[in-house]
């Protein structure tokens, strides 16, 4: 919780850019403050699985990365006021989470975030951190916000959701830092909802299995 305390709520980047914290507003706060009380509050090395930033902020947005209000309530049994209409992204991360044991199983063994905490509002439009017309010190944060998140304790195994743009920086950005010793990846769930629906039960078996293998990797069986 100290990580997403230190971020910015809100500032303009420059006058056309602005960068928006997770928990910009007191509801979603609560809600992240409560969902690290209930699931990391620990002193144990977690896998980590990183996206891209946040991108628009709805209703059923909680501010907890791939969990919408529907999930925090029904699968993470933390009560909130957010709208409970599903978000593709967080729909498909709680299948994959119950086939592999639920909530409570998953995040004791792994970390769920992003590469860049931050939404990124360009001209009203929601941006991913590495696009190219972007101010460079979006690009410039990464490593200092991958390697903050890292030091609240890791176990050297990383998991990129994302098999395109987001695993090309990520590799690249972990060859050049050496925080994690394993890079595995999976395709971002919206991709998969939107492309892929009729192998869904094939991707989240592999999703399993790559929680799975990043278990081992990291000596957890």
């Amino acid at each position: 919780m100290e990580f997403y305390e230190s971020l910015e709520r809100f500032r303009w980047a420059t006058p056309e850019v602005a960068l928006l914290s997770p928990i910009a507003d007191d509801q979603r706060r609560k809600a992240v403050a409560t969902f690290c009380r209930t699931y990391y509050d620990d002193d144990q090395n977690r896998i980590f699985w990183l996206g891209i930033n946040p991108s628009r902020v709805r209703p059923t947005s909680t501010g907890v990365p791939y969990t919408d209000g529907f999930a925090l309530l029904e699968k993470c049994g933390i009560a909130n006021d957010f709208s409970k209409s599903r978000e593709m992204t967080a729909d498909f991360f709680y299948q994959f989470i119950d086939a592999y044991g639920g909530p409570k199983a998953f995040y004791a063994r792994h970390y769920a975030g992003a590469a860049y905490p931050l939404s990124i509002l360009k001209k009203d439009k929601y941006c991913n951190y590495y696009d190219k017309d972007l101010p460079d010190e979006v690009m410039a944060a990464i490593p200092d916000q991958v390697r903050r998140q890292a030091d609240v304790g890791h176990r050297n195994v990383l998991v990129i959701i994302g098999s395109g743009e987001n695993s090309k920086v990520l590799k690249s950005l972990n060859d050049e830092l050496g925080i994690f010793t394993h890079v595995l990846v999976v395709e971002h769930p919206r991709y998969i909802l939107q492309y892929k629906s009729a192998a869904l039960q094939d991707y989240i078996a592999k999703f399993c299995d790559t929680a799975r293998t990043a278990e081992r990797l990291a000596g957890l069986n």
